[in-house]
């Protein structure tokens, strides 16, 4: 008797842990479900992020480019004639100069007239060659390379950057409708110090065409 009544108690305590574990099988497949539910969610979520993104970065892509061309197709062009070529350089030197020559002892002074008579005249002034010009039909590619080597100071390299960079620099500023250059080579030395010499320009100059 006390065997079939222990058999009773394995049998129904069997039956009570096989009970719990069907009633667990639901929730389980429930959390399971739900965990892909919410893996698919995530997934389409950052796919979503990742089109957003490119959608909008094409845009502004396409906006950038759009104002890049917008800006550079109103160059003016005689702009290296106008703006570059006619730069005068070595100001500050200049103006010491005319100042010691007021002086008696050295008012005749054949060094300090020859030195003033260069930086006055038109030899300290930049020159381009154009060459190596291709086009097509709403874009025109040229070299425009420097002719002679020309003596600044620190505010000229300044001011000739931030027109061919068409950037702010320091208290110079872009010219308007310039068209696009790049510099492809420079060599800037140091010849003292107050001045440079800059020779060796050469820049990708681009004008670009309404369609």
């Amino acid at each position: 008797m006390w065997i079939e009544s222990i058999g009773k108690k394995l049998f129904i305590k069997k039956n009570f842990y096989f009970f719990l574990l069907f009633s667990f099988i639901p929730i389980l497949t429930s959390t399971l479900i739900l965990g892909i539910k919410i893996k698919k969610i995530k997934s389409l979520e950052k796919q979503f992020e990742r089109v957003y993104d490119k959608a909008t970065k094409s845009y502004f892509s396409r906006k950038i480019k759009k104002n890049f061309f917008k800006k550079y197709q109103k160059f003016d062009p005689y702009f290296v004639t106008n703006n570059i070529e006619s730069l005068i350089f070595m100001n500050d030197n200049k103006n010491k100069i005319k100042i010691i020559l007021t002086h008696p002892a050295f008012a005749s002074s054949k060094k300090l007239k020859k030195r003033r008579s260069f930086l006055e005249g038109g030899q300290n002034k930049l020159f381009f060659k154009e060459n190596k010009t291709s086009s097509c039909l709403n874009f025109k590619e040229s070299i425009e390379q420097q002719q002679n080597e020309i003596e600044v100071e620190r505010d000229d390299i300044k001011r000739i950057l931030a027109i061919l960079e068409d950037v702010s620099i320091s208290e110079y500023n872009p010219i308007d409708r310039s068209p696009f250059f790049q510099i492809q080579r420079i060599t800037i030395t140091k010849k003292n110090k107050n001045s440079f010499i800059l020779n060796n320009l050469s820049l990708i100059k681009r004008e670009f065409y309404e369609n």
